[in-house]
C-alpha cells in the first residue's frame, strides 16, 4: 500500500462514521466487593468496551456508566493485588448488575493464569502475567521472552549481554537494535550510548547489542506483552517488534524472595501499601543478583543492584477518574571480568561502573465525554553513567612512536618509553527524554463501533559525558598503525525526533459475522545537522490488521473460526554512534633512525586522519505481512499464523581502504660528515604506498524472516485439575549483505606489505546464509487449588536445525592497486602467485546443507504456597533429555551431551 493510499483510507475511516445515525443511550450500575469478606472495594478500575470508557469504584464500591449504547458490552475489572475479572453484558435497558466479587491473587484460586496467553485483540501478541513469571523463576526479562511461540527455555546466562531474538533462528544486531523495550509506557533508549575506545579490545555497548535484557529484573515485572506482529501506530523507531513491560504497583505485604543455583544468587524485597484512602498507593522493590561466569574463576562475574519506587493515586473518583502514576528506578551493573589483585602490578587497578536512573510519570484521564473518551500523558527521563577507569602497565617490545598529531602531515616523532604506567578513563552520560500525549475517542453507530486514538511523541537523546580521557603522551593502547585520540562525547550533537499518529479500531457486522479493522498511520521526523539533510524528511508508516469471523456457533463442535491478515511498515533511525563515529588516526613511520647517542635519535612521522562519517546514511526499514487463523472448539482453542518479514537497509560496519603516498627514508643513507643530531634532509628517500583500513557505518544488511507460529490449548481436564497446551514455530531466517565487499590480505611479500585490495560483488564476495528450525513445546500444567500447588512439565523439542551458505565464487571482480585505482580482475590472474592471495573461494562442502539432529528436553517447574506467608519454587531444566548422534555435512560424527540445571526459590510474606 502506498503512503498516499494509506493516508486517504485512514481519513475516510475518520470522517465516514460522523454520518448521523439515531442512537438510544442507556446506563449501567454496579458494585465491587471483596470475594472473601464481601466488603465493598473502593478504587477498582472498571473499563467498558476495551478502554472506551473507564471509572473507579467509590468508597461504597459502586460505579456507574451513562450514555452507553444498546447491545453487547464487555466490562473489565482490575484492582491492585487482586485477580482481574471480566464479563459480557447485553444492555437492552438501564441495568443494575449483581455485585462483582474480586479475589486476591493466589494459587488457592480455582482459575489462575500460570502461563502465557495470546491476546486476541492485538496482532500476534503474547502476554505473560506475574504468576507465570514467578512460576518460571525468571531472573531477568530475557527468560520471560521465552514464552513467545518458538521461544526456547534456556538457563539464565549472565556471561555476556542478553540480546533479544524475535521470530528468527539465532540473533543479529539489527533485530536487537530494532526492537523496542517499553517500560511503563516509556521506551528504553541506547541511542546516545557511545562508550568504546579503539584498540582497547573492549566491546561496543551501543548499536551492536541493543538493550541488555540482563538489566531488567524479573522481580519488578507485573506483566509483559511480546508484540511480534504488526504493532500499533503508537510505537515507532522500530523494525522488529515491541516488548511492553509493566512494573508492579499492587498493594502487597512485605515480600522477601530468594533464588539460588550453583552459579547465581539473587534476592529481592518488596512492599506495596495504601498510604490512606485519600493519599494513594506506594510500592517499592529492591533486588540484588550475583552470577559467576565460571565456578573456577571467581574474578569473572556479573553483579546487579536494582531498586524501584512507584506511587499512584486516583483523582476525581467517579465518572471521570484521573489516574496519576510516577516511578523512580535505579540499576547498577558491575559487569564482566574483575582483575585479581594478586595478578596486578603495584599501582594497577581496574574500575567499571554502569548506573542507570529513570523517572517515569503518567496521567490517564477517563474523560468519558461524547467527543473525548480518554486522554493520556506520559513522560520519561533516564540518566546513565557509564564509567571505566584503569591504571595499566604498558610494555612495548619494540620502539613505538608517540601518537601526538591531531592533523595530517609530516612531523617529528617522539618514542614512547619501553614501559610506563598509563591512566585512562571513559565517561558516558547518556540522557534520554521522552514525551507522549495521546487522546482516544469512541463512538458507536449503525455503521459499527470505532475506537479512535491519535497522539504526538517526542524523543531527545544526548550524551553529556567527558568521553575518552588520558594523557596523550602515555596512551593506554599504543599501536603502530591506527590509534585513537581523546574524544569528548558532550561535543557530539543531540539526536531529536518527533512523530504524530492516528489509528482507528473499527468493528462492524458483515453478513451476520464480526469484522474488525485496526488501521493506523504514523508520520515521523528526525532532526539532525545539515550534513544529514536527507534524514530530515518526514516518513510515513502505515499499519493495518484485519480480522473476520467466518463461522460462529457455540452449540456445534466448531464454535468459532476467524481469519486474520496484516501489513505494516516500520523504520529505525540511526544512533549517535552511527552518525558521529570516532575518527581514525594513522601514524606512518617515515624515518626511524637510531644512534648510539640517544639524543641523536630521529623519528619522522607522517600522520593521516580519516573521518568515517557516512553522510549518506539512511533509515533502516522493514515490511511485515501476516496471515492467520483462529479456531475455537469444544475441546479447546488455538491459532496458526504465517508471517513474512523483510528487513532491509539495515546497519553494519563495512571495511573501507584509503591509500597514502609517503616518503620512506633509509636510515643507512645518512649523508657523510653529519655529526650530532641529523635533520630530515640528511637522508635519502623513496616514495612508498600505505594502505589504511577503516570501518564505516553503512546501510545494506538484509534479513528475511518467514515462519509459521501455532498454539493449541486444550480444555481443562477437571478430573486431574490439568491443562495441556502445545505451541511452537517453524522459522526460516535468511541473512545477507547488499553491495560490494573488500578484502586486504595480511601478508608480506618481498619485505613489503601486500599491494592490492580485492573487490568482491554481492554474489562472489560473501554469500547469504539461510537457517531454519522447527521448535515445539508440549506443556502439562497441573494446578491443585486445595494444596496451593502448581506443577508444569515442559517437553521442549527442536526437531531440526538446518543451515546453508549460498554459493559464491570467492573470486574478486576487481582489485585496487596502490594508487587506489580500480581494475577488472581477469580469471587468468589466479595463476599469478601475488594475485592468488585474493582468492577467497571455499570448498564445495562449505555450501552443503548442514543439518543438526533433533534434541528434546524435559523441564519441570514447581510452585507451592505452603501458607499465606510462605511459598517455595523449584525447577529443573533438562531433567531428562534425548540428543541422538548425527553426522554433519563433512561426514563427522557428532555426539552431544547436556547436564541438568537446578534452581530453587523461596518467598516469605510478613
Amino acid at each position: 500500500m502506498t503512503a498516499n493510499a494509506a493516508t486517504f483510507f485512514l481519513f475516510w475511516m475518520v470522517f465516514y462514521p460522523h454520518l448521523s445515525f439515531s442512537q438510544e443511550w442507556l446506563s449501567v450500575h454496579g458494585k465491587m466487593i471483596d470475594g472473601k469478606t464481601a466488603k465493598p472495594l473502593a478504587g477498582v478500575l472498571v473499563v467498558l468496551g476495551k478502554g472506551a470508557k473507564g471509572t473507579i469504584s467509590l468508597s461504597d464500591g459502586t460505579f456507574r456508566f451513562d450514555k452507553v449504547a444498546k447491545g453487547v458490552h464487555r466490562l473489565e475489572y482490575s484492582f491492585l493485588g487482586y485477580e482481574k475479572a471480566a464479563q459480557e453484558i447485553v444492555l437492552l435497558s438501564d441495568t443494575v448488575l449483581l455485585p462483582i466479587m474480586l479475589k486476591e491473587s493466589s494459587l488457592s484460586l480455582d482459575e489462575v493464569v500460570i502461563t502465557a496467553r495470546e491476546l486476541e485483540e492485538k496482532s500476534s501478541t503474547t502476554k505473560v502475567d506475574v504468576l507465570a513469571i514467578e512460576h518460571l523463576q525468571a531472573t531477568n526479562l530475557s527468560e520471560v521472552i521465552a514464552f513467545a511461540p518458538g521461544g526456547i527455555i534456556k538457563d539464565p546466562n549472565y556471561k555476556g549481554k542478553n540480546k533479544i531474538s524475535m521470530r528468527q533462528v539465532g540473533d543479529d544486531s539489527n533485530t536487537a537494535f530494532g526492537t523496542a523495550i517499553v517500560i511503563d509506557g516509556v521506551p528504553v533508549s541506547q541511542d546516545a550510548s557511545l562508550l568504546n575506545i579503539r584498540n582497547s579490545g573492549g566491546k561496543s555497548e551501543t548499536m551492536k547489542t541493543g538493550v541488555d535484557l540482563r538489566q531488567i529484573a524479573a522481580d519488578q515485572i507485573a506483566s509483559v506483552e511480546i508484540i511480534r506482529g504488526i504493532p500499533s501506530a503508537s510505537y515507532g523507531n522500530i523494525t522488529s517488534g515491541v516488548v511492553k513491560v509493566e512494573t508492579k504497583a499492587n498493594v502487597s505485604p512485605f515480600r522477601l524472595r530468594a533464588k539460588a543455583n550453583p552459579a547465581t544468587k539473587s534476592a529481592s524485597i518488596s512492599k506495596g501499601f495504601r498510604l490512606s484512602p485519600a493519599s494513594g498507593n506506594f510500592h517499592f522493590t529492591f533486588g540484588y543478583l550475583n552470577s559467576k561466569s565460571s565456578l573456577t574463576d571467581p574474578m569473572k562475574y556479573f553483579e546487579r543492584i536494582t531498586g524501584k519506587l512507584r506511587y499512584s493515586k486516583v483523582f476525581r473518583k467517579g465518572e471521570s477518574p484521573l489516574n496519576f502514576s510516577t516511578s523512580l528506578s535505579y540499576t547498577q551493573n558491575l559487569d564482566d571480568k574483575k582483575e585479581d589483585p594478586e595478578t596486578l602490578v603495584l599501582g594497577e587497578f581496574v574500575k567499571s561502573q554502569r548506573i542507570r536512573t529513570s523517572w517515569n510519570t503518567s496521567l490517564d484521564w477517563f474523560a468519558n465525554r461524547s467527543y473525548l473518551s480518554r486522554i493520556k500523558f506520559s513522560f520519561g527521563a533516564s540518566f546513565s553513567r557509564q564509567f571505566d577507569e584503569q591504571n595499566r602497565i604498558v610494555s612495548n617490545g619494540m620502539p613505538v612512536p608517540l601518537p601526538l598529531s591531531q592533523s595530517s602531515g609530516y612531523h617529528k616523532g617522539v618514542y614512547l618509553p619501553s614501559e610506563y604506567m598509563s591512566h585512562y578513563t571513559q565517561e558516558g552520560l547518556p540522557v534520554h527524554l521522552f514525551g507522549r500525549l495521546e487522546s482516544r475517542w469512541h463512538y458507536d453507530r449503525a455503521a459499527g463501533t470505532h475506537r479512535m486514538k491519535w497522539g504526538i511523541v517526542g524523543n531527545y537523546d544526548k550524551n553529556f559525558g567527558d568521553g575518552i580521557l588520558y594523557d596523550i603522551a602515555l596512551p593506554p593502547f599504543p599501536v603502530q598503525s591506527s590509534s585513537s585520540r581523546p574524544r569528548a562525547f558532550k561535543a557530539i550533537p543531540a539526536s531529536k525526533s518527533a512523530a504524530a499518529y492516528i489509528e482507528d479500531h473499527w468493528k462492524v457486522s458483515v453478513m451476520g459475522r464480526e469484522f474488525s479493522l485496526r488501521a493506523g498511520l504514523r508520520m515521523s521526523k528526525f532532526f539532525v545537522d545539515d550534513r544529514f539533510a536527507h534524514l530530515r524528511k518526514p516518513f510515513l508508516e502505515p499499519r493495518i490488521n484485519a480480522k473476520y469471523t467466518v463461522w460462529e456457533n457455540k452449540k456445534l463442535f466448531l464454535k468459532k473460526l476467524a481469519v486474520r491478515a496484516g501489513f505494516g511498515r516500520l523504520s529505525k533511525m540511526p544512533s549517535l554512534e552511527l552518525l558521529y563515529p570516532e575518527r581514525y588516526y594513522y601514524d606512518i613511520v617515515s624515518l626511524n633512525y637510531f644512534s648510539q647517542q640517544t639524543e641523536n635519535n630521529f623519528l619522522w612521522i607522517k600522520s593521516e586522519q580519516i573521518d568515517p562519517t557516512n553522510t549518506k546514511l539512511e533509515l533502516a526499514h522493514s515490511e511485515k505481512r501476516e496471515l492467520g487463523l483462529d479456531i475455537s472448539t469444544k475441546i479447546g482453542k488455538g491459532y496458526i499464523t504465517y508471517f513474512d518479514e523483510n528487513h532491509f537497509n539495515g546497519f553494519y560496519y563495512q571495511d573501507h581502504y584509503s591509500f597514502y603516498d609517503y616518503r620512506f627514508y633509509d636510515p643507512e643513507s645518512l649523508r657523510e660528515g653529519v655529526t650530532g643530531k641529523p635533520s630530515i634532509s640528511d637522508f635519502e628517500y623513496t616514495m612508498e604506498r600505505y594502505i589504511a583500513r577503516h570501518n564505516q557505518a553503512v546501510n545494506g544488511k538484509a534479513v528475511n524472516k518467514k515462519g509459521i507460529e501455532f498454539e493449541w490449548n486444550f480444555k481443562k481436564i477437571k478430573m486431574l485439575n490439568s491443562r495441556i497446551s502445545f505451541r511452537g514455530a517453524w522459522f526460516q531466517t535468511k541473512r545477507g549483505t547488499a553491495g560490494y565487499t573488500y578484502h586486504y590480505p595480511s601478508v608480506i611479500i618481498g619485505g613489503k606489505r601486500y599491494p592490492y585490495v580485492g573487490v568482491y560483488s554481492e554474489e562472489s564476495g560473501s554469500g547469504e546464509v539461510t537457517k531454519s528450525e522447527l521448535r515445539t513445546n508440549l506443556r502439562w500444567l497441573t494446578h491443585i487449588p486445595e494444596l496451593r500447588l502448581a506443577v508444569s512439565l515442559n517437553l521442549q523439542t527442536v526437531w531440526y536445525s538446518r543451515s546453508r551458505t549460498g554459493y559464491y565464487s570467492g573470486i574478486p571482480v576487481a582489485y585496487l592497486d596502490g594508487q587506489g585505482k580500480e581494475y577488472p580482475f581477469e580469471s587468468g590472474m589466479l595463476d599469478d602467485p601475488i594475485f592468488r592471495h585474493l582468492d577467497r573461494s571455499l570448498s564445495e562442502a562449505s555450501f552443503k546443507l548442514d543439518e543438526t539432529a533433533s534434541k528434546t528436553d524435559l523441564n519441570i517447574n514447581v510452585s507451592w504456597e505452603a501458607s499465606k506467608n510462605l511459598s517455595f519454587s523449584f525447577l529443573v531444566n533438562r531433567l531428562l533429555n534425548y540428543y541422538p548422534v548425527y553426522t554433519n555435512k563433512i561426514g563427522k560424527e557428532i555426539r552431544r551431551a547436556a547436564s541438568p540445571y537446578f534452581n530453587a526459590g523461596m518467598t516469605i510474606n510478613f
